[in-house]
Formats: structure tokens, sequence, C-alpha cells
């Protein structure tokens, strides 16, 4: 009898635990139908990493396989339809349903856990349910127009992915009206009124319909060009941009040279073509409103060059976004950015995703982490960073080398640091007992291109300057520590390497001592040096290169990519180690350059300590703030009974008898007391008819010149000079001759 009752008990908990599983099925696909009909944007499936951003061996420009399709298809009128024939138009549209192997992701940016199963259901529950019923049940729960906000997985995580996504049936909803986009063009001048536009060419963002697609550009040349659209998509099947166009898109100063098309660039990198956008023309009758997802405000999309790489990661992507979302907002505050961040390359999140995410109120958007059965769409996109802070370039076309004429300098890098520095909370030193004077920082490295002798490099250096030293290094310590040791340090010293570029975080008056492998030359490899140099800047460098082979250890049995010559020939091999100079190369894969760079060096302690004594001691006397000095004020000129022939006298030209002497006296520039120099003079230029003009250089306010009796007048130009090389403007005036 009681085994009986327990049976019954067993089948009666049996059949309420199936109805129950039952019921959180059937609401489990409720929830994701209130989704708003689309998945996650964090999919089960992985992120996939694309193939290698360096070029292949024998391949000029470094462009591997997986970009040479990336070409732009302009798809004419007459052509259209056949054109489009030859495309996958449903991936384009992103109707497709293909399965996904299921596992389950931690989302890095908020926390979440997101399995495959919600996706199931959203896949069965959507292709079950029609367009047409789908919008009806939209517009019957909520007003024409309104945003669906991007449903909540749970309400305990401190942070989300960005709400930023909207149904397109509720976007193109009836009665809906486009969102104004900003009054301005990119260039900051103001739209001008519809009535005064030209019907092909002068279309604000505002009077567009949601399918088209229109785009204003910028700047003429590659390192000067942005371009902002309004209605760009993009489907992550092709990896690539669909422009959709009707008679009322606008094209407005979107080509480059004679090329018709909008030509982007969605990485900084100079001479790399891997990362040029993939531009595909439509018609806007093909846009197909049930499978998108639109980014909602306004969205800055580009490609991050190499995320895995802090050198790569500052002066490719960071400065240059950090001067773009200036640029485009008009903020330049140390507050974050209300700018979604679009990263389309294909990179997981990376080890300085902090990095990028300090610059915006919204998580950032992964394209690899979308369904590739959707399109995405961003009703107001810049796409592409500015290149004004851009200062070297890799060598993908010619050697590596600084760019030339770059805009780069002192006060951009600064700007940026001073806005990571106060969003990291940073601003105070890591230790309380330390002042900048305290300390200088030895960067490490433990797996390659070691210093063999680092210990009592540290111990002997540390004695001899009295100063401590802090050894730091990625394996050991995390990014954030790193940087706030070296905000306050006096001073970094490593070998060639990507965290030798965190001396842009150093305190102007720091120095930089650069260590460089056997065969390595600085004078080839110059990108820190280059950073420490630019103007306003305001760094000590100093190089170090090992020129005693014994002291150093190569390692040719080791991979490839770290510098292993195995897969050469042995004349090949011997020839690459009794080298003594690195040959003039292209980037990246040239074998005598990976030999070498990756090489072990027992470093010169007595020469390094030399070196770090007189960074130490060395003054710098640049001006780091870059005031100029003011006009000179309320000059004036006087004729004087000095007989030409004084000492003190300026004469002009080859001016003889008859001549008469003039004082010229001027006040000092007012803001004078306020300006940071060593030296100060005045350029003087008097000019008169008939006479050789003459520019006399003087260090006191007054000058003694002679000049012809006969001009009716002489004209003068005096400016400040600080330092030999930082001018006010000029004043002016005219003296009468009587």
């Amino acid at each position: 009898m009681t085994n009986l009752h327990f049976i019954t008990h067993a089948v009666m908990l049996s059949v309420l635990a199936v109805v129950v599983k039952k019921y959180l099925d059937l609401r489990s696909q409720v929830e994701d139908l209130q989704m708003d009909c689309y998945p996650h944007p964090i999919l089960s499936q992985p992120p996939r990493k694309p193939g290698s951003h360096l070029p292949q061996t024998g391949d000029r420009m470094g462009v591997i396989d997986k970009f040479k399709d990336l070409n732009y298809i302009a798809t004419s009128q007459s052509s259209f339809e056949e054109s489009v024939s030859n495309l996958d138009i449903d991936n384009l549209g992103a109707t497709k349903y293909e399965s996904k192997v299921q596992y389950s992701q931690q989302n890095k940016v908020s926390g979440t856990d997101f399995s495959s199963q919600s996706d199931q259901y959203f896949e069965t529950d959507f292709i079950q349910s029609s367009q047409a019923s789908y919008s009806k049940e939209v517009r019957s729960e909520a007003p024409s127009g309104r945003y669906f906000e991007e449903y909540e997985r749970t309400k305990t995580t401190s942070s989300e992915f960005s709400n930023v996504l909207t149904s397109s049936s509720e976007l193109h909803g009836e009665g809906h009206t486009s969102i104004v986009a900003s009054e301005t063009d990119i260039d900051g001048s103001e739209h001008v009124t519809a009535a005064d536009m030209t019907p092909d060419t002068q279309k604000s963002p505002e009077d567009l319909s949601p399918t088209e697609t229109s785009v204003w550009c910028h700047g003429n040349s590659e390192m000067d060009k942005m371009c902002r659209f309004r209605n760009l998509c993009y489907s992550p099947v092709n990896e690539a941009f669909l422009f959709y166009h009707s008679d009322k898109s606008v094209l407005e100063r979107s080509q480059l040279g004679n090329d018709s098309r909008p030509w982007l660039r969605l990485s900084t990198v100079l001479d790399y073509n891997g990362h040029t956008a993939n531009l595909i023309d439509l018609k806007s009758s093909m846009f197909n409103h049930s499978r998108v997802r639109w980014v909602k405000g306004q969205s800055l999309i580009f490609n991050r060059f190499k995320p895995d790489n802090i050198m790569h990661v500052l002066h490719d992507d960071i400065f240059p976004l950090h001067f773009t979302l200036n640029f485009i907002t008009g903020q330049n505050s140390l507050d974050r950015y209300d700018v979604q961040l679009v990263f389309v390359e294909g990179w997981d999140q990376g080890d300085f995703a902090d990095l990028y995410s300090v610059f915006t109120t919204k998580s950032p958007i992964y394209i690899a982490d979308f369904s590739q059965e959707q399109m995405v769409c961003f009703e107001d996109a810049y796409v592409g960073l500015s290149m004004a802070t851009v200062w070297y370039q890799y060598g993908y076309n010619e050697p590596q080398a600084p760019v030339k004429d770059t805009t780069a300098s002192g006060f951009l890098v600064h700007n940026t640091v001073d806005y990571i520095v106060s969003q990291l909370n940073i601003e105070k030193p890591p230790n309380m007992m330390l002042t900048s004077a305290d300390y200088f920082v030895l960067f490490s490295r433990k797996e390659n291109r070691r210093i063999v002798n680092e210990m009592e490099l540290m111990l002997t250096v540390s004695a001899e300057v009295n100063m401590k030293v802090f050894v730091l290094s990625l394996e050991t310590h995390s990014f954030k520590d790193i940087m706030h040791y070296v905000q306050f340090s006096r001073g970094l010293v490593g070998m060639h390497g990507s965290l030798m570029s965190l001396a842009a975080f150093l305190r102007p008056g720091s120095f930089v001592i650069e260590l460089f492998p056997y065969a390595v030359p600085p004078r080839k490899y110059s990108p820190f040096r280059t950073l420490a140099e630019l103007p306003a800047m305001n760094l000590v460098y100093t190089a170090w290169q090992n020129l005693n082979k014994t002291k150093s250890v190569g390692h040719p049995d080791w991979p490839v990519d770290i510098g292993g010559i195995g897969h050469l020939s042995s004349q090949e091999q011997a020839a690459i180690m009794a080298e003594t100079e690195v040959p003039d190369h292209l980037c990246c894969s040239d074998p005598s350059w990976l030999y070498h760079i990756y090489q072990d060096t027992e470093v010169d302690i007595p020469a390094i300590t030399r070196l770090i004594t007189e960074a130490i001691n060395k003054s710098f006397t640049s001006n780091q703030l870059h005031i100029f000095p003011a006009k000179v004020s309320n000059i004036w000129c006087n004729k004087q009974e000095t007989d030409i022939t004084h000492k003190n006298v300026k004469q002009l030209g080859n001016v003889e008898k008859g001549s008469v002497v003039f004082k010229i006296k001027w006040e000092p520039p007012q803001n004078l007391d306020n300006l940071d120099f060593q030296k100060l003079h005045y350029e003087v230029r008097v000019v008169q008819d008939g006479v050789d003009d003459i520019l006399f250089i003087v260090t006191d306010t007054s000058l003694l010149v002679s000049v012809l009796g006969a001009g009716p007048t002489v004209k003068v130009w005096v400016r400040a000079i600080i330092d030999s090389k930082t001018g006010g403007l000029h004043s002016h005036t005219k003296c009468l001759i009587t």
C-alpha cells in the first residue's frame, strides 16, 4: 500500500513537471515575440576573428584574399537588373535562416548569459508569423512612430547592451515621420531652407524618407575626408554597406578625385587598403522592411585595426576616435559622448575594450555579434575616423616612417589623455607615498625581446640615480595600473615595442629611453620618437642600440611570426644572422626584420645609466601650452638729430648723403608676463621706396635707423619672437618724413 501511494505521488509530480515545463516554454516564446521580433544582438554563435591584418609575403599592399572582393559595385540604371541578378538579394535583405551551433555565451559588456535557446524560439516563431499580422499587432499595442526598446534580459546587471535597436515595422509604420537630424552639415554650416535647395543636390537629412540613403561629405583627400549618412544599411552576410538610391537621394561632396563613388576608409592606417568600405548600390524599392534592425540616434562606424596591440589601439583608433567625436559633436569636454560606436571589422572585444567604452554613454556594437539573417540600418551615421592625429605610417607602400605634414600635436594627444585619465579616475598618484620625482618605469617583456640582465639593470640604475624603479608588464599588471604608474612617473625605459606608446601618458618634461636589439637601427623604426617629438609634446627622447653581436640572443627555431627562420634555406638563414643592419623592407613579414627584432638582449648597464642621468638633468624649454605673443602696440617714429655714423644707428640699405635718422619705438606684447620662454627678440622690417628693405633683429623695444630724406614715408612692421621659433602677429605703422 505504501509503495502504491509513493508511485501515485511520483506520477503526479512527473505530470506537474511536464505541465510547468510546457508553460515555461510557451512563456519564453511569448517573451521572445515581445522582443520586437528580433533576437538579442549577442547571439549564440561565437564572434569570428578576421584573418591576419598583416600582408602576405610578396603582397605589397597587404591585401589578403578576404578583401580582394571588396570592390565598389556601381549599378547603373541601364544594367541594374543584370547586376542584381548576380547578387544574393535574399542575403542582402537578410531573410534566410540558417541553423546555428548551440552554446552559451556570456556578454562581456553586461555580464548576462545568452543561450541559443531563445534564439531558436525566435527563429521558429518569426518565420511562422507573417509580416502583415506582425505589423497589425505592433500598431495595436503602441502608437505609430513609437520606438520599442531592446528586451531587458535581466535587471540585476550593472551595464547593458545599448538600447538602440528598433523594429523596422514600427519605424516605417503608418503615420510615422522620420527623425529630424542635426540642423548642421558635417562642416558645421547651416542647412539652406527647402525653398533654396536644388532638387538633386542640396536636400537636408530631414527631408528624406526612411528607405532611401543619402550622404554628405567633408574634405577632399584621404587625410581629411569624413562622410555622414542617413539611412545607411549593413549586410552582415555580405559584409557590405548598402546604399539605397532613389530620385531623392543626396550625394553631396561624396567624390574623391574623378571617381563618382563615395570612397570610404574605415581605418586610419595609411596605404592599407584592407579596410576600405564595401559599398553596394541598390534601388530603394528593394528595401526589405521586415528583416531590419534600426540603430537610433547618431552612430560612428569604423574598423579597429589591431585591437590586441596597445600601440595600434592608441595611434590608429583612440586618438582619432576622440578627435572625430569632438568634430562631429562639437563637445570637447570630459563628459562621455552620446554617440553609438559600431565596430564592423569582425574582431572580438579584446583586452582593451574598456578604453573604447569610456568615450560613449552606450555599449559599443560589434557587428560580428549580429545575426547573419538581418540587415542593420543606421538613421544617422558617420563612417570612418579623422586622420588628423595620425603621426606614423607602418610601411605598406614604402618603408615605415613618420607621416609627412601631419597635423598631430602634443595638444591633441594631451587632450585625449586628459579625457581618458578623467574617465578612468586615475588623476591621483597610484600610491600616496609617491611623487613624479620618486620613480621611473621599466617595461619588461616576459616572452620575447627580453632584457637578459633586467634585474641587474633595475638595481644598478636605481642606486645610481637615487630613484625607485617600477618594473611593469602586461603579463603581471593590468593595463589600467600600467597607465596609472606611467602617468605619474619621471619617465620610461623599455625595449622597442607597443607598450612604449604609453609615453603619450607622461607629463611634459618626462623622459623616454627606447632600447633596440642588435642590427635594428633606431633611425628606421621611430613611431615613439616621433610621438615624443610632436610639437608641444615636450618629452626628452633618447635611443640606445645594442652594437655588440655577442650580447644578442637570436631564436631561429621559433615560429615564423616571432622571428623564426627555419623555413628558409641554410644560405638565407646564414645571411640573415650575419647582417649588421636590417635592410629596408615593407610591412610586415620580412624575415630579417622579424628575426632581429625578436632577439633577446644583454644591455649595456653603464651606458643606459648615463642616458637616464642625462635625460633627468636635461631641461626642457619648449612652450608646452603653445601660447603665442600678442601684437606689439603703440608703434611710433620720431626724427632724430643723431649722426648717421653713430654706432647705434642701423642703415636702411645703401643710404648715402641726405639721409636722416628715425627712432622707432613700440610697447611689448600685453601677454608677455603669461608666456613661458627663455629668449625674446623683435623682428623689425623697414621699407622705403627706392631703398632695399631690411629685417632688423633687436632685443630692445626701440631702434635707430637711417633712411633717405627724400622719400615721403617709411613703412614699419614689428612682431615679437620667443625662443627663436614662436612668433606673434605683425603690427605696422607709417613714418612721415618732413
